[in-house]
């Protein structure tokens, strides 16, 4: 299975002109990313998130230290 990381790019280039979506919830099970800046990598913004319900970030390290 692969994310729709063109959905993804999508949230974040409108949270990054906008300032919104903010506060959002991010539920995931497994790994999302490439260790770059795709996936839930381009969450790993300030006041993106409020909470994160996840599996694991080995392919997310931007959200490890989020």
């Amino acid at each position: 299975m692969v994310e729709a990381d063109h959905i993804l790019a999508a949230i974040e280039a409108r949270f990054l002109q906008t300032g919104h979506p903010r506060d959002l919830t991010l539920i995931h099970s497994l790994g999302i990313g490439d260790r770059d800046c795709k996936g839930t990598n381009r969450f790993a913004h300030a006041e993106m998130l409020k909470r994160i319900i996840a599996g694991h970030f080995t392919w997310s390290p931007k959200m490890q230290r989020w």
